[in-house]
């Protein structure tokens, strides 16, 4: 298992200057250095036997004697005439050295060849410090899964791609919201955003379609020979389908009752209590969807009692890799007598007690893969998210 930092954390062996408490840094402040003593002042120029050179008006080293006066070789030396430039007043106008007016030319003129010095081959270092440090993105999303994660059974995590929405009154229309960021940002839990809608037009589902056909084809084809362990392969993908009818009844608390069945023989297949825990928004400008990540409860209940609150008939394609399972799901719900159709994608984390405690491990500061296994599942939604058409 390769060695993983602990990036948050100095090295064992690293000698770094403490971060000062206060908001200002000190004019005379000094940092330690191998072999010189940092209360000493360093002389303008030192020589290699640690003596200061003296230098003579004409910028040459004087040699000196026993009694500091320059040697009698160095004082023999005739030095050389001052240089005295030719006053030209008039030019020759029949003389061949005058200078010709240039010719207009629409080439630009080439430039020299610029030469570089080419690298050492060799392994480069993940820092000066020789450490990597760990991606904030990463960090803040796996301390939010450990911190909802830890000391809850039958945990559900997700990633769903949608859009973030501005707060909405009633009567406003819908609009994205737009922060100035160049990059993925996590907005805080306290910062107000209106509903995250979680579906998509249909020639950005059909294209996601398409790239995860690819992808599940071309690890098929590759796998003979194949091996677990080598990364370079792909690992195999298992696709399958599944039409289910969620009919949705009303929970106390922050949770609601789904009965699924089997649309094509009405056989019930699964009647789960889900509850929200929590909600992670990482708003992505610049592409064409946003992603948030949820963690929620699914715990297994007996059958409800009344009227159902809605009923969304899915029909799902569900490829499942390594860490996650993607599904892409065509919904028609029914609520109110008033029928909808939207197009969503959610990546389901396949294993999540395996998740998190490898994320126990790093917490123990024992070697571990949660970073690892973070950035494939945050990778995984950033990949489908970059190959969306707009």
């Amino acid at each position: 298992m390769p060695y993983t930092p602990i990036h948050d954390r100095p090295p064992y062996f690293g000698n770094i200057p403490a971060r000062p408490t206060h908001g200002y840094l000190s004019p005379t402040q000094r940092y330690a250095s191998p072999d010189i003593d940092p209360s000493v002042p360093l002389p303008h120029a030192m020589s290699a036997d640690g003596t200061s050179p003296r230098y003579d008006r004409s910028g040459e080293t004087a040699s000196h004697g026993s009694n500091g006066e320059p040697s009698h070789a160095q004082a023999s030396v005739a030095r050389p005439a001052a240089y005295q430039p030719q006053r030209r007043d008039r030019e020759d106008p029949t003389s061949s050295a005058r200078k010709r007016p240039r010719e207009e030319t629409d080439e630009p003129a080439a430039a020299p060849p610029r030469t570089h010095r080419p690298l050492v081959p060799e392994p480069i270092r993940g820092s000066f410090f020789g450490m990597t440090a760990r991606n904030p993105v990463t960090r803040t999303i796996g301390e939010f899964l450990l911190e909802m994660c830890r000391g809850r059974n039958d945990v559900e995590v997700e990633v769903k791609l949608g859009q973030i929405s501005t707060p909405v009154e009633s009567g406003q229309r819908w609009k994205r919201i737009s922060l100035p960021a160049m990059t993925e940002l996590i907005l805080p839990a306290d910062f107000k955003v209106g509903p995250f809608r979680s579906d998509m037009s249909k020639a950005q589902h059909t294209s996601l379609n398409q790239l995860l056909n690819e992808a599940t084809a071309q690890s098929h084809a590759s796998r003979s020979g194949f091996d677990l362990a080598d990364p370079a392969r792909p690992y195999p993908i298992k696709f399958f389908r599944a039409r289910q009818a969620d009919t949705f009844y009303a929970s106390p608390g922050n949770s609601k009752t789904r009965v699924s069945r089997d649309m094509a023989t009405g056989e019930v297949v699964a009647c789960i209590k889900k509850r929200k825990v929590a909600d992670l928004n990482v708003a992505n400008g610049l592409e064409a969807l946003d992603f948030r990540v949820s963690v929620s409860t699914e715990e297994s209940c007996e059958m409800p009692e009344g009227q159902p609150l809605m009923t969304r008939e899915k029909d799902r394609a569900c490829y499942r890799h390594q860490l996650v399972q993607i599904d892409l799901t065509f919904v028609k719900q029914l609520s109110n007598g008033n029928t909808t159709e939207t197009f969503e994608v959610e990546i389901e984390v396949v294993n999540v007690p395996a998740l998190i405690a490898e994320g126990e491990k790093e917490l123990r500061g024992e070697p571990n893969q949660y970073d690892d296994m973070v950035t494939s599942i945050l990778d995984s939604a950033r990949i489908l998210i970059r190959n969306i058409v707009r």
